[in-house]
């Protein structure tokens, strides 16, 4: 049995309630092609049932057609018996004459008028027969086909496909091959985790949901005695034990779940990545957004510290441009070098008056300050954490390094 939405309550200018709408699921009918109909009645003779109900209309269909050839065969003989019923009117007038009578009227002459009149009769009750027999074929048949569309869209809830004058129709109340499942496949599943393993940039931007989402998916889409539901449900308990690991950690981790092929595809698309010093870098930075922002930082590798350097280079480049060129990075002016360069020049002349005041107050005299040790950016390469290997490691991946 199908459901309604329930009706949905409307109130009028008044504040008061009006007549309930309701949105109901009614059988819709829509024209289709021939290739769609034996589709649909293909599927449909799977259920045992309905090939039963759907070969007793078609053999109904069969008598119908009979019953309609009989008809017609009936309707010749009884035109012939009125035609012998007729000629004998003549074939008597000729014989008063003392005409010698034709081979055909002789025959006429010899089955006699009381036989071909009982003939007549005998037809005239099998065309009666026949026609009753036709309409009781017809109507069984509307019924069939009602009862068997009833049957599918009511008892086993499937589309309903027909014939009629050439043309096909599909009845149902959804649509004719549009499937909504519960959940993904593994086929579906299996084919987003190899598009993410493959692709380098996906791979290098990795973050700790997008990279347990893909994880649970494949959770939700096996069964729970599938082999490979012990793998991944230890994956997803390391990924909650250590939310920062690191994207390489990540990758050995996913290992377990790659077929031969897509090993060796994952396999090379990492390696790719990690034989560059960034490729590297973005490998061994933390799933977590922000640890990886603090590990961005240590690298000189922040947006912000990229703004700042390229505002320092359009700060030097500004008085070599053309006026063309100076209108193309005005903005960047305005928001880098114009606005770090305005700062600097009023630090510069509050240390400056500060030095005059000091010097006027102590006779003038000047005060060379200490030497200052220089230390080395957190982004050094000879203090960072990656140190460039050889050799691979026990999960196929070439270890995260530095590529000097």
């Amino acid at each position: 049995m199908h459901r309604n939405f329930a009706p949905l309550k409307t109130m009028n200018q008044g504040g008061q309630r009006s007549n309930a709408a309701a949105l109901s699921v009614a059988e819709t009918e829509y024209p289709i092609t021939r290739e769609q109909h034996l589709a649909i009645q293909s599927d449909l003779l799977k259920n045992d049932e309905f090939a039963f109900f759907f070969n007793e209309i078609k053999d109904d269909k069969l008598r119908l057609e009979e019953v309609i050839r009989e008809m017609k065969d009936n309707l010749s003989k009884f035109s012939k018996l009125n035609a012998k019923k007729s000629a004998l009117t003549d074939i008597q007038m000729a014989l008063a004459r003392g005409e010698v009578l034709h081979p055909e009227d002789q025959a006429i002459w010899d089955e006699g008028e009381d036989r071909i009149k009982a003939e007549i009769l005998e037809q005239k009750e099998k065309d009666r027969q026949l026609r009753k027999e036709k309409i009781e074929i017809k109507q069984m048949i509307e019924k069939n086909e009602l009862d068997i569309q009833k049957f599918c869209l009511n008892n086993i809830q499937q589309t309903f496909s027909y014939e009629k004058g050439g043309r096909y129709f599909r009845v149902g109340r959804g649509a004719a091959e549009l499937t909504q499942p519960l959940g993904e496949s593994l086929r579906e599943v299996g084919m987003a985790f190899r598009s993410l393993v493959t692709c380098a940039d996906d791979l290098r931007t990795l973050t700790y949901t997008k990279a347990r989402d893909i994880v649970v998916r494949y959770e939700k889409a096996v069964g729970p005695h599938h082999r490979d539901l012990t793998s991944i449900q230890d994956i997803l308990k390391k990924m909650r034990d250590w939310p920062k690991m690191s994207r390489f950690q990540w990758c050995s981790c996913v290992r377990s779940l790659c077929d031969e092929t897509l090993l060796n595809d994952f396999v090379s698309t990492v390696d790719s990545i990690t034989a560059s010093e960034d490729g590297s870098m973005d490998m061994g930075n933390s799933l977590d957004p922000v640890e990886e922002g603090l590990q961005l930082v240590a690298q000189d590798r922040s947006l912000p510290q990229k703004r700042m350097v390229i505002a320092k280079k359009l700060a030097a480049m500004k008085n070599f441009c053309t006026e063309e060129e100076h209108e193309r990075y005005s903005p960047y002016y305005a928001s880098g070098s114009g606005s770090a360069s305005g700062h600097s020049g009023q630090n510069n002349q509050k240390h400056k008056k500060g030095n005059n005041k000091a010097q006027n107050q102590r006779g003038g005299k000047k005060h060379k300050g200490n030497n200052q040790k220089k230390v080395n950016s957190p982004g050094n390469k000879q203090d960072g954490p990656y140190q460039k290997k050889a050799k691979k490691s026990k999960e196929g991946f070439r270890p995260v390094a530095d590529q000097k």
